[in-house]
């Protein structure tokens, strides 16, 4: 059973787990990882499809007043699914290999690795990204790399699969452009994490997690966390597109069984 609650995280490893997987991610925008574009085609692309749009509904206001007001009468009030994420985290697929967090990237299988030098360490929490068949997929959070030269054995507790960059209506050739100066995997991502993939629409999403817990005209963000709420899933889309699935496992015992 999983509860909505409209709070964020309260402990240090959740806001570290979040804060790893944000810098990791923004590393690869400013080319971390070694593949910034040399290009000219290439800059513009990532300035196109990384720029935020800039035109404002007229409404948007009113939208922001009526929902800081909604949040303000209902701060406390909890929303029921039938979500299970203990179930559902057990049981990802992800490009046809099942998955069951926390877990090594070894047990992911041989089509994957860990990029070690966009490698980002607060405390016991490391981050880096995750890649396919060579190509990044999104990032991953691990306990207890202690700078040992090895990443393989150490659990990974959390997984973010696909990209902020706000490239729905782009060209083709645009985003394959970004895509492979960046090192990106540009396809679908085929994952299914208890029905949820990054084909899955607003009304799919919403049957499970009700309404978003962040919306504008562009994008709309849905979390759930657990009873507890020390883990949670995130959907983001973006213009209708699922462009980030995010799975958080902050419990005190994924940490615990590392030291």
């Amino acid at each position: 059973m999983f509860i909505k609650i409209k709070h964020g995280f309260d402990g240090k490893g959740k806001r570290a787990v979040a804060l790893l997987a944000t810098v990791t991610l923004l590393c690869g925008f400013t080319g971390c990882a070694g593949n910034e574009a040399s290009s000219a085609n290439s800059d513009s692309a990532t300035s196109a499809l990384l720029s935020t749009p800039g035109v404002e509904s007229k409404d948007s206001q009113g939208y922001s007043d009526n929902i800081n007001s909604s949040d303000a009468q209902n701060e406390q009030s909890e929303v029921k699914s039938d979500f299970d994420f203990d179930e559902a985290v057990k049981n990802i697929t992800l490009f046809g290999s099942k998955i069951s967090l926390p877990c090594t990237i070894e047990d992911f299988g041989e089509d994957y690795s860990l990029l070690e030098t966009n490698l980002t360490t607060f405390g016991d929490i490391s981050s880096c990204s995750i890649l396919y068949q060579g190509k990044s997929i999104g990032t991953v959070s691990l306990i207890g790399y202690k700078n040992d030269g090895n990443l393989n054995d150490k659990k990974i507790v959390s997984l973010s699969l696909g990209f902020i960059a706000k490239d729905v209506g782009a060209s083709d050739s645009l985003k394959n452009s970004l895509y492979e100066s960046r090192g990106w995997y540009n396809g679908l991502i085929e994952v299914d994490f208890a029905g949820l993939s990054f084909e899955s629409t607003k009304v799919e999403v919403e049957s499970l997690f009700g309404k978003p817990d962040n919306s504008d005209d562009d994008s709309a963000d849905y979390k759930f966390y657990s009873n507890d709420q020390s883990n949670s899933v995130e959907v983001r889309f973006y213009q209708d597109k699922v462009k980030q699935i995010i799975v958080y496992m902050n419990g005190e015992n994924n940490y615990e069984q590392q030291q």
